[in-house]
């Protein structure tokens, strides 16, 4: 959180892993871990003096993923709330990265509404 507030960053992704966000900060995207499947409050509070304008949400592609990422989507209705598909098969930020890492080239996209998406295929 240091590293966001002192480069005042305004795009950032978060993760539920650790791993997936030091992934995601060897790709040049700033990305912060939860470090678990659920936000706490104290988690969301340090989040909002934050000068995060944009926030990824980069959880797991399993049902726990999905749970964090709803709470995390109505904690922050001020913010602008986008979603990073993962490619079918593909657990995780760090799967992706290591497995296949042409998969992460498509930008999020944003959420109008709330929705799974999940027909983005990986290019080859």
């Amino acid at each position: 959180m240091d590293k966001i507030i002192k480069h005042g960053l305004t795009v950032v992704e978060v993760c539920e892993a650790e791993i997936d966000a030091m992934s995601l900060w060897s790709k040049k995207k700033p990305a912060i871990a939860l470090g678990s499947a659920s936000i706490s409050r104290k988690q969301i509070d340090a989040i909002k003096r934050t000068p995060i304008e944009r926030l990824v949400i980069s959880t797991d592609a399993d049902k726990a993923g999905e749970k964090v990422a709803e709470q995390i989507r109505q904690a922050f209705p001020e913010l602008q709330i986008y979603r990073r598909v993962l490619p079918e098969g593909i657990k995780d930020v760090n799967e992706a990265l290591t497995a296949r890492p042409t998969c992460l080239v498509e930008e999020p996209r944003p959420l109008p509404r709330w929705e799974r998406l999940n027909t983005y295929k990986c290019p080859q």
